[in-house]
């Protein structure tokens, strides 16, 4: 179920916007998502297909926070997997930040997009290495459709 003012955006030949698109998704309850914290090595924000389902990565971002005096060669690697395949490594470095305030994290966005994984199969980040000073906050989100129906509106 979309929206009755979407047949106007269509009427006028305008493409939907990234916002509007998703928003139409989470209109019609398909949209998921995950965050989580973590400040060892391990798994991060995760999403699992639903059985009879295609899951579609939207997007996913981690965002670095120091936790103690940062080192110059302070390093948490993050991998965005589906199904157990490295698509995309990020690594977070403190660059020598020597704050001792927990708010000084700055946010990665992951460029992949669009990646399908089907029933069951899973979409998440994981932290290959996160540094002891470091805390790194995963996000991840998505949207499920019915198996073989088209993501289109």
């Amino acid at each position: 179920m979309v929206g009755p003012w979407l047949h106007s955006l269509w009427q006028r030949g305008r493409r939907l916007s990234d916002i509007e698109y998703m928003s139409i998704k989470e209109f019609d309850s398909k949209r998921v998502s995950n965050q989580v914290r973590l400040t060892t090595a391990g798994t991060g924000a995760t999403l699992t297909a639903g059985a009879g389902k295609d899951l579609y990565l939207a997007g996913a971002s981690v965002t670095l926070h120091i936790e103690g005096l940062a080192n110059a060669n302070d390093e948490s690697v993050l991998e965005l997997t589906a199904n157990s395949v490295v698509i995309e490594t990020i690594t977070l470095s403190s660059e020598g930040n020597s704050s001792t305030n927990a708010a000084t994290g700055y946010q990665v966005n992951f460029m992949a997009k669009g990646i399908k994984v089907a029933a069951t199969q899973v979409l998440k980040i994981e932290g290959a290495t996160i540094d002891a000073n470091h805390a790194v906050e995963t996000f991840i989100y998505g949207f499920e459709e019915s198996t073989g129906a088209s993501p289109a509106i």
